[in-house]
């Protein structure tokens, strides 16, 4: 495939991207950080958006956000819509009754 020459910033090599992943409970923040470690990594925009099942456009996003605030651009943002009504230790109960 043709890609055009990635524009990494100096500070994504500042960052063990590995690590954060491993240790972020969040599902998507984990994936933003696998994928900026596979950039770190040297693979190509387009390898990255294919081994994370993400678009190409996705990847691109990442690095803007990253590029624009930091590693906190690439955190979750809060979500709109109303909370949680249950308590989670309830939440878990939930499936097991259904039966």
């Amino acid at each position: 495939k043709i890609t055009r020459p990635r524009k990494l910033p100096p500070e994504l090599y500042d960052h063990d991207f590995r690590e954060l992943a491993r240790k972020e409970k969040h599902a998507r923040t984990r994936i933003r950080w696998l994928g900026m470690a596979h950039l770190q990594e040297g693979k190509e925009y387009y390898e990255v958006a294919e081994f994370l099942c993400v678009s190409i456009e996705t990847v691109h996003k990442w690095g803007k956000r990253f590029r624009a605030s930091g590693l906190a651009g690439l955190k979750e943002s809060p979500r709109s819509g109303a909370k949680r009504k249950l308590p989670q230790h309830q939440v878990c109960g939930c499936p097991a009754s259904v039966d």
